[in-house]
């Protein structure tokens, strides 16, 4: 990662939440809830690129109140280069300011090889997204945070 990110896909199998949802119950994360909402308080944008069922997925997500955190999600079964690349110009980013989150290394290669620029990384990486300096995202103008709405 080389410039601020501005943008956050997230993969969510065995990445956003434990297990796979297509193959039975899943245990959906807290953190990585409060995770997107914080990112989303910064002016970081987040997306979802993941090969789920849509329905389910946006059952799940607008059940936990989280499902309008997410710009662009794109949730089906084809290969996730050309939806990642589709989400980036959609938003009108650049690659290098789009983080993709994969815990598979197939599917970060896939991304990489499809759109160089793209900043990539394993689930590792959500610990440390917070104290993360590419991370700090816009602050508000303290005038804005101070007048009442």
């Amino acid at each position: 990662m080389k410039e601020p990110i501005r943008l956050v896909i997230w993969d969510l199998d065995e990445c956003f939440w434990s297990g796979t949802l297509s193959e039975g119950p899943i245990t959906y994360s807290q953190a990585n809830h409060d995770l997107v909402i914080e990112l989303a308080k910064r002016g970081i944008l987040n997306s979802i690129v993941s090969k789920n069922d849509l329905e389910h997925v946006r059952s799940i997500f607008v059940e936990k109140g989280l499902w309008e955190y997410f710009v662009f999600p794109s949730v089906n079964w084809d290969p996730k280069g050309p939806r990642i690349k589709a989400i980036i110009d959609a938003c009108q980013l650049r690659p290098a300011s789009v983080l993709f989150i994969d815990d598979n290394h197939l599917n970060r290669a896939e991304a990489q090889h499809f759109i160089s620029d793209l900043s990539i990384a394993s689930d590792e990486i959500i610990p440390q997204i917070l104290e993360n300096e590419l991370f700090a995202g816009k602050k508000r103008p303290r005038s804005l945070e101070t007048q009442a709405i």
